[in-house]
């Protein structure tokens, strides 16, 4: 589901210069803010009452509504009790369903600023709901102007106005006093862990939804990262729980960005957790080895109010990149990792540019995820985290202008700038074009599987031909026995307790033709056939409770040469018969010549490539996922 149309109206109203405004910038709606004010100006014990008002209407300038007539009928068929009795394939498909008939609707939003909308009873009713709130344990140590950023706001989104405060408040204030009565001071720890597994239950990762609002959206089974941030942050302000939403703008390593919640705490300590993710609170990040590996460059926390010190607030007239026309946001990469200033001489600025950025890659590509003012031709990107490369680039025009080399850090001293040594050259033996931390995850699995032979159906009399040991690249495996093994039956073993995940396996003969047969498996086989079926993005999975196995069955005995199998994958490995085109950076990508993979090596081998450069190799037969590496030791290290 792909709502363009929409997002183009979105970065519209983000692009429109930005500042703290006072009741004459209402003009539409000056009379309602100013009953808010009023309101809490009649009696002194509403002093603070009056101040978090005046905090809401100051920051209220890029906060913005949208309002569809069909957007409206897109939400109530999402509520359809059919909807929420189905679950897994059925559910998914049905959700499609839906969005399918009203995307091509969905042609009569408008978007309209909330300073201009809001009404004065809304506001009040929700400062003084907030404020029930206030003094209760749960919010004790926590300073006023936190208590307004995270949890005052009358609403995060884009969705319509609604009364989700109480609503939450009543479903799930019952299940965090029960929690207090057992861990006292600890109780909202406990209840954002306790939330994380309900929405374990509840909601399953799909893909990205539009600004539904959180009453029906808790309804869902599917939504975004941010979509789960965004539900679990209205539950946890209808209690008075001070939770943030956290984001990478896009990973170090990876193409693509994440959002999840952290729990604040007055030590500053991030407690960082997303709903239906194991880790304990604190370890959302760090436990996970995947996200681990990705490296964020750059983590920002959503906010309520204007940051005044953001790029978005000090532009002026300079056209900025997409990220930083947001500008609620602040930085708290500093409160994650360990990170270092980077400084940075810049190319000649001939666009005369006042700010220059740090970009990652992303494909082919360079995003910018963090700013600097420009000063005699220098920068310095403050807090960003280690071992990633960045680029210094300018953004003109909409489009990124290189400002020096590729640079990374990897501690706080050892700099690395990549500026390619054409004249000291080296011979690069490449066997991926793409990062995947998973790959090693999936060779792991196969360790200590086995491959059989048999002369019986109940393989009693079975030989082992081959056990799987370690396995260091995740492409096609080539095993050729010492001598010919004659058989009625061939397996794969996969013991007790492992968990193997295999997609191909293939059986040869001394004159290198690929021997059929007939389909035999282990009652526990989930889709066994996969092994078989020459697709190297199928794959078999087993139960771990027993041994199991996937084999074939011949007509006549036959004699086995070779095996020929291939782990669980994401097919980024060299493929036989596909073009693929090396390129190095050079203030822009230098072709260094296009091949043709070989089944035979799985493996490219380019001679005459500079050193101390930064590479990608990209499938021009298929595709779209590749990565930047260097290379060092006669290996490629991606970054």
């Amino acid at each position: 589901m792909k709502f363009r149309s929409i997002y183009a109206i979105l970065f519209l109203y983000i692009f429109l210069p930005l500042h703290s405004i006072n009741l004459n910038d209402a003009d539409k709606n000056q009379s309602e803010l100013k009953l808010v004010i009023n309101h809490y100006s009649k009696n002194p014990a509403d002093s603070l009452k009056r101040k978090a008002a005046i905090f809401l209407i100051d920051n209220m300038q890029p906060h913005y509504t949208y309002y569809s007539n069909n957007w409206d009928l897109l939400s109530k068929s999402l509520s359809s009790p059919l909807l929420q009795q189905l679950t897994g394939v059925d559910y998914v498909s049905y959700y499609d369903s839906i969005f399918n008939v009203f995307e091509p609707k969905l042609i009569d939003y408008i978007f309209k600023y909330d300073k201009d909308t809001i009404k004065s009873d809304f506001l009040i009713e929700n400062i003084d709901n907030a404020f029930k709130l206030f003094k209760q344990p749960q919010c004790k140590q926590l300073k006023f102007q936190d208590f307004c950023e995270f949890v005052l706001p009358y609403k995060i989104g884009n969705e319509k106005f609604t009364n989700w405060r109480n609503y939450f408040n009543n479903k799930y204030y019952p299940l965090y006093t029960s929690i207090y009565k057992k861990k006292g001071d600890s109780a909202s720890y406990y209840f954002c862990d306790t939330l994380k597994n309900i929405m374990k239950n509840q909601l399953k990762s799909h893909y990205p939804s539009p600004d539904i609002d959180p009453i029906t959206f808790e309804k869902l089974k599917v939504g975004s990262c941010f979509e789960f941030a965004k539900l679990t942050s209205y539950i946890c302000m209808s209690i008075g729980i001070p939770v943030s939403i956290d984001f990478v703008p896009f990973w170090g390593k990876k193409s693509g960005s994440h959002e999840w919640n952290t729990l604040l705490t007055p030590d500053k300590k991030p407690l960082d957790f997303g709903a239906g993710v194991k880790a304990k609170l604190g370890y959302h990040l760090k436990s996970n080895e995947v996200f681990s590996l990705w490296i964020a460059p750059k983590i920002y926390r959503r906010t309520y109010s204007i940051n005044k010190n953001g790029l978005a607030y000090l532009r002026g007239n300079e056209d900025i990149p997409e990220i930083f026309n947001d500008s609620c946001f602040i930085d708290v990469t500093s409160e994650y990792y360990k990170v270092v200033n980077i400084n940075s001489e810049l190319n000649t600025n001939i666009q005369k540019r006042k700010y220059a950025y740090l970009a990652v890659s992303t494909r082919d590509e360079w995003v910018p995820v963090h700013w600097a003012e420009i000063k005699n031709d220098k920068a310095q990107f403050c807090s960003m985290n280690k071992n990633i490369m960045y680029l210094p680039c300018y953004y003109y025009n909409e489009h990124i202008l290189p400002a020096g080399y590729p640079v990374t850090y990897i501690d706080s001293v050892t700099k690395i700038e990549l500026k390619p040594d054409l004249l000291k050259l080296q011979t690069l033996k490449l066997t991926r074009k793409f990062y995947n931390p998973n790959i090693n995850i999936y060779n792991k699995r196969l360790k200590n599987s086995k491959f059989q032979v048999a002369t019986k159906p109940n393989f009693s009399d079975a030989k082992d031909i081959h056990v799987i040991g370690n396995l260091f690249n995740n492409n096609y495996q080539t095993i050729t026995l010492d001598t010919l093994k004659t058989c009625n039956y061939f397996r794969y073993l996969i013991p007790k307790g492992n968990g193997s995940e295999m997609a191909e396996i293939e059986v040869y003969d001394s004159n290198n033709n690929k021997i059929s047969g007939k389909l035999i498996y282990d009652k526990d086989c989930e889709k066994p056939e996969v092994v078989f079926d020459n697709n190297s993005l199928t794959y078999m999975k087993i139960s771990r409770v027993s041994d199991n196995w996937v084999g074939l069955e011949f007509s006549n005995p036959t004699q086995i040469k070779k095996i020929r199998y291939l782990p669980r994958n994401d097919d980024n490995f060299i493929r036989e018969g596909e073009i693929y085109e090396l390129f190095y950076w050079d203030n822009q990508w230098v072709s260094l010549g296009k091949q043709t993979g070989s089944i035979e090596t799985q493996t490219l081998t380019y001679n005459n490539a500079p050193t101390n450069a930064l590479f990608l190799l990209k499938d021009l037969t298929k595709g779209h996922e590749e990565r930047i590496f260097t290379y060092e030791k006669r290996k490629q290290v991606w970054w």
